[in-house]
């Protein structure tokens, strides 16, 4: 999987890399040599590991490397959207290199920042790499439907079904997509397998928990025009959870409009 390598990294920098991408890192971390690449390498590996008191200024020095170490730096900081802009500084670069690793950390990444995009983009550069792989067809189907992808979402589903054990989430996504594609009958299908599948409890569980919003249905409905953002959420799950499927999808495709 080893991506081209910029003609300025020298043998010793290229053979720490591709012990670096089998997983080999003793001599890695062991390694004397004087190069700003082979210590963001260390700081990556460290990093990896769940290493977490370093700080700024430890990190903030140039080599290839800089951008990836300081996205996962904000990642651990849970500054999701400089860790964001990090990885796609690193990604816009000339020649960037990538592992496994670093593909799932950009997927995870980007999907936690709700950059839909960009998360399909990595899975897909990794499933090029990793044809055999199963991984994230969650993410993916949940970028589709963010992304109002609805004819993506429920061709994909039907791809990967056999895959998901009822996932309670990805069900009502399909379900969503399909309601709003107009195919009001299959989703109204798709849902209610859902609510009356014995392992998934929680459907109904969602019910109860929404029954107050549910009972004040009405009153939301009375001043629609005024509701603030988290209002509207409300009122779309109020109706998704008492089976209003037409008017929930309504409600949460304001709620997208508002957001963008």
């Amino acid at each position: 999987m080893l991506n081209m390598i910029e003609d300025s990294l020298n043998k010793i920098e290229k053979n720490a890399w591709d012990n670096f991408e089998v997983g080999s890192i003793d001599e890695i971390l062991n390694s004397n040599e004087d190069s700003s690449f082979l210590s963001h390498l260390k700081i990556l590996i460290e990093l990896e590991q769940g290493k977490k008191n370093f700080l700024i200024e430890e990190i903030n020095f140039d080599s290839k490397l800089k951008y990836l170490v300081l996205a996962y730096f904000f990642y651990q900081k849970l500054d999701l959207k400089i860790s964001a802009e990090n990885f796609e500084s690193y990604l816009n670069q000339k020649n960037s290199l990538f592992t496994n690793s670093i593909y799932l950390f950009g997927i995870r990444l980007n999907h936690n920042f709700g950059n839909y995009k960009r998360t399909l983009s990595l899975i897909e550069s990794y499933h090029s790499l990793n044809s055999n792989s199963n991984l994230f067809f969650k993410e993916k189907l949940d970028s589709f439907y963010h992304l109002n992808r609805y004819s993506e979402v429920v061709d994909y589903f039907k791809q990967i079904h056999k895959l998901i054990d009822k996932d309670l989430d990805i069900y009502l996504k399909v379900g969503m997509s399909l309601n709003a594609l107009g195919k009001f009958k299959e989703a109204e299908t798709i849902l209610t397998l859902v609510k009356i599948e014995k392992s998934l409890p929680t459907y109904e569980d969602k019910q109860k928990e929404y029954l107050a919003k549910i009972k004040k249905i009405s009153d939301y409905e009375n001043k629609k025009e005024k509701l603030d953002l988290k209002e509207l959420k409300d009122l779309g799950f109020a109706y998704l959870f008492n089976s209003q499927f037409q008017k929930a999808e309504e409600v949460f495709s304001k709620v997208i409009t508002l957001q963008e």
